[in-house]
């Protein structure tokens, strides 16, 4: 976890070009990865988010990758890689391991689905903060379903 914090913080800062030869750097604020418990919900957001700062930056060895990964997942996702040995050829094991259990497209579509059948639970009361609470989860799912290609203007 150290070792993420420092890997983000030496990434914390970019260029910013103002028209002249000279570059200012402005900090950016440390980037925090998602956890992901097993949650089909999570599952999206979590990937997308490892995949663009752990997976894709082949200068973090692999078995580097899995500790990042097992410090990233915890409870029913955690159990999936727990007896992996801690080395290098393991995190492609363990990341296959939780693709195979948790990339369940239509696990996600039917849950996404039975979110917005669910909504207007949400609205328990007639008020402006209900409703955009109501409108705010709606807009959530449907835009997770767009990701997932699923047609959504029907």
């Amino acid at each position: 976890m150290a070792n993420l914090r420092a890997y983000a913080s030496s990434r914390s800062s970019t260029p910013v070009i103002d028209g002249s030869s000279s570059c200012t750097n402005f900090p950016l604020p440390k980037l925090q990865l998602p956890t992901f418990s097993g949650s089909y919900e999570e599952r999206l957001g979590f990937r997308d988010s490892f995949v663009a700062i752990i997976e894709k930056d082949a200068s973090i060895p692999k078995i580097q990758k899995l500790r990042y990964l097992r410090s990233y997942v915890r409870d029913n996702a955690s159990r999936v890689t727990e007896n992996l040995q801690a080395t290098e050829a393991n995190y492609e094991v363990a990341w296959k391991l939780l693709d195979e259990r948790y990339n369940n497209k239509r696990i996600i579509i039917h849950n996404h689905m039975q979110a917005l059948i669910g909504s207007p639970a949400l609205l328990n009361k007639e008020s402006a903060v209900c409703l955009r609470n109501l409108l705010d989860t709606a807009l959530r799912h449907v835009r997770a379903l767009k990701v997932l290609e699923e047609p959504t203007n029907k």
